[in-house]
């Protein structure tokens, strides 16, 4: 089947700064969101076309409790609690929408390391990736993350330990471990590079059928139908001054 897709967007920023209201002394609350509009016009070969009038609403506050801590909260438009959809048609009927927790997280620099941040919650994605490939810029995974960059040296670690089920019928839980390495480099004032290596290991996914899986064939009637260790590998380089930019991506799941 073949299918074309138009999309215009307008999107509206919005950003605010500390204030004194809601803020005790020594700390700071900042809030920001956006708002987005979209026309979508689907063509199809096999059937009739169809168009679409979108729109999304993101707003957060970050709340600095001091020059080591500091909570991060978001809400974003939604449907179903869906990980990847925060973008809504219009309608029905006027009837109005959910709006859904998108991050709440606390993230900590008071380690000792210059550099490291150490995250625990629902948190934006801490890995680095040139484009969307593995991970919806949407989902925003749930448990503790560590981030380390120091910005004397190009190099950079990210961690990660994310919960993706929780039943009452376990204690064993689905879980995904990760690791990234990386490095960045600037040659000259008109070209940057970064590339990264890194590893994810899910544990205790085997059987399971996790919410909202993209249902491919790597799925059977009982569950994911095996572990996966997939290796990534990741590139991207920009030339500022041709406004260009190019990225690849290579992974492989090396448990099958």
């Amino acid at each position: 089947m073949k299918m074309a897709a138009v999309f215009v967007s307008m999107a509206v920023l919005c950003a605010g700064g500390a204030g004194p209201v809601h803020a005790e002394p020594g700390q700071s609350l900042r809030w920001q969101g956006d708002f987005l509009i979209r026309y979508q016009q689907d063509e199809r070969e096999r059937s009739s076309d169809s168009a679409h009038l979108k729109y999304r609403m993101r707003m957060g506050t970050l709340v600095t409790m001091n020059e080591e801590l500091t909570f991060n909260m978001g809400f974003a438009s939604g449907t179903g609690g869906n990980p990847r959809a925060r973008t809504l048609s219009f309608g029905p009927s006027s009837g109005t929408t959910a709006l859904y927790i998108d991050y709440a997280y606390a993230d900590f620099t008071g380690t000792g390391i210059d550099g490291l941040v150490l995250l625990a919650g629902k948190m934006k994605n801490p890995l680095w990736q040139s484009h969307e490939i593995l991970f919806d810029n949407d989902i925003t995974p749930e448990g503790f993350g560590l981030v380390y960059g120091d910005v004397c040296h190009p190099l950079f670690v990210t961690g990660g330990y994310f919960i993706l089920s929780q039943t009452t019928a376990t204690l064993y839980n689905p879980n995904l471990s990760v690791i990234e390495v990386g490095s960045s480099h600037v040659f000259g004032n008109s070209v940057e590079a970064k590339g990264a290596i890194s590893l994810l290991q899910t544990t205790n996914v085997k059987g399971q059928s996790l919410t909202y899986s993209s249902g491919s064939n790597s799925v059977s009637d009982r569950g994911l139908s095996s572990e996966y260790l997939t290796v990534v590998s990741d590139w991207q380089m920009i030339r500022k001054d041709l406004g260009l930019t190019a990225f690849g991506t290579y992974f492989q799941n090396v448990a099958v």
